[in-house]
């Protein structure tokens, strides 16, 4: 089963309706896929790359919670 592949985009317009001045720097919509393939090297790369200081999470739980866990250590910025 995979998500609305148009969610992303829908979150960011409502985002901005929401908070002026709000800049979105990328949405995604992954296949459902295995933690592993989700949370990759080439992921964390591509989310540090737009700069972000936000990355919303959207999977179901606790699947988002170990891939924001695995992310953050790939991306060297554990914080809690």
């Amino acid at each position: 089963m995979e998500g609305d592949p148009t969610s992303g985009a829908r979150l960011a317009v409502k985002m901005r309706e929401r908070f002026p001045g709000l800049s979105v720097v990328g949405t995604n919509e992954p296949p459902f896929a295995p933690l592993d393939q989700l949370a990759s090297p080439e992921t964390a790369s591509a989310i540090n790359a737009t700069g972000a200081d936000v990355v919303w999470v959207g999977f179901s739980s606790p699947k988002q919670e170990r891939w924001m866990a695995l992310m953050a250590a790939a991306a060297g910025t554990l914080q809690s």
